[in-house]
């Protein structure tokens, strides 16, 4: 059964979202505009994650040593974090990819880059539940969810009702996801102190506190998912199995590198510690 959407006309969100778009300065502003506009929001969120899926986190290397630690290679600690996209200052969260290559734009790989990769598999007893933002208007783009049969199901049957009953609230409906989405994967966020995606992030943590991650389209991958998933609940869920240290040899368009890989781990043992080959 398709739930009832109460959603703004399309020309007032027009309005509305341009001004919270071009406001740089005004936190509170910004964040009284967000919170009236999410009140019209449902937020896709779910538990179901492929459990044959792997992560990945890229780290630079300043030397030519390896970290011997995965501590070195997650989140950072709570006194060196600094405000980001989806995290407040000196509260770390875990940002993941699930490609490699991915990893390397998101954090602005370029040639000559020395990097250390590690991979994770998910503890299949565990079911963190992810916010998703955007997936509204790729099922509208592309007629199927990246995340599973049902969300494409749940989506495309609600794009169709609305459709039916009106046209103007259908556009609505993934108007407003669209707009999201564009917030959490600007590019340029960084220079106004992610001051939409902060507070973006507050609302949506008073508005659904069970969650435990947010899932969203990539920044610098076009097409990716970009995770960022809470700190206690990614020391339980994510599994370290690999790393592997490797040197970027060239970087082409759409994503591509070419890289050496010049050291990989023997075995990562419980305590963290990582064996090398």
């Amino acid at each position: 059964m398709i739930k009832h959407h109460n959603l703004l006309h399309i020309d007032f969100l027009k309005k509305l979202c341009t001004e919270i778009q071009k406001e740089k300065l005004d936190q509170a502003l910004v964040e009284e505009k967000l919170t009236f506009l999410l009140d019209y929001y449902s937020v896709i969120n779910f538990t179901a994650i492929k459990k044959n899926g792997l992560f990945f986190r890229a780290r630079k290397l300043e030397s030519t040593e390896s970290y011997d630690h995965v501590k070195e290679l997650g989140a950072p600690p709570v006194e060196l974090t600094q405000v980001n996209r989806l995290n407040k200052a000196l509260d770390p969260v875990y940002y993941l990819t699930q490609n490699m290559l991915c990893a390397f734009d998101e954090i602005n790989a370029t040639v000559g880059d020395r990097i250390q990769v590690i991979v994770y598999e998910p503890n299949e007893n565990i079911s963190p539940r992810f916010a998703v933002i955007g997936e509204k208007k790729n099922v509208f783009r592309r007629g199927v969810s990246k995340y599973s049969e049902e969300i494409s199901k749940y989506i495309t049957e609600t794009l169709l009702s609305l459709f039916k009953q009106d046209q103007v609230a259908f556009q609505s409906y993934i108007y407003v996801d669209s707009f999201l989405s564009g917030l959490l994967n600007d590019e340029n966020s960084s220079k106004s102190n992610y001051i939409h995606t902060q507070s973006l992030l507050r609302i949506l943590q008073k508005k659904c506190p069970d969650i435990n991650g947010f899932m969203y389209d990539g920044v610098a991958s076009d097409g990716a998912i970009n995770i960022a998933l809470d700190v206690d609940i990614a020391k339980s869920f994510l599994k370290p199995i690999y790393t592997i240290t490797l040197n970027i040899l060239d970087k082409y368009d759409y994503g591509l590198y070419r890289y050496e890989i010049i050291k990989k781990s023997r075995v990562i043992l419980n305590d963290g510690q990582i064996l090398w080959k």
